[in-house]
């Protein structure tokens, strides 16, 4: 996925959302997110600086009214699914995941909570969705052996 188009997929994820009235206590929007990659990988900067550009153009201020929890699983299945389960038990509002192997890991972990795919192909292909037309968040189970 584009820089251009993962910051747009956010922007409408947050303009989706209703502001919270003025004068009122705002709300602390909480956003997973789980990386495949490690720490510091070129992916993950990129996406990391996509994510920090919308977030700051919306009007999104870590420690105001967001807070962003990430994990990362090294390339790791076991530590993928670990950090799958401990993101899906913070209960954040919306999971962000880089590459299938995150995905199905958070698929996997929870059936709640939105999951985001930003990155490693073709999700229809992969078979984290049943196809493009109606991508629903729910439209393929996940399967540990993918």
């Amino acid at each position: 996925m584009r820089r251009r188009d993962f910051i747009t997929l956010l922007g409408g994820a947050a303009a989706a959302r209703p502001l919270t009235a003025r004068g009122q206590t705002e709300r602390i929007r909480r956003i997973g997110w789980l990386e495949a990659e490690a720490e510091g990988d070129e992916t993950s900067r990129a996406y990391s600086t996509a994510l920090f550009q919308a977030r700051v153009a919306l009007g999104w201020d870590e420690g105001r009214n967001l807070r962003i929890e990430r994990r990362f699983g090294y390339r790791n299945p076991t530590r993928i699914r670990s950090s799958a389960a401990k993101l899906a038990a913070l209960a954040p509002d919306v999971i962000i995941t880089t590459l299938a192997a995150a995905t199905r890991a958070m698929q996997l972990a929870t059936q709640t909570i939105p999951i985001v795919f930003t990155g490693g192909g073709d999700a229809a292909a992969l078979g984290l969705i049943k196809n493009t037309t109606s991508p629903s968040h729910r439209a393929c189970s996940p399967s540990p052996t993918r």
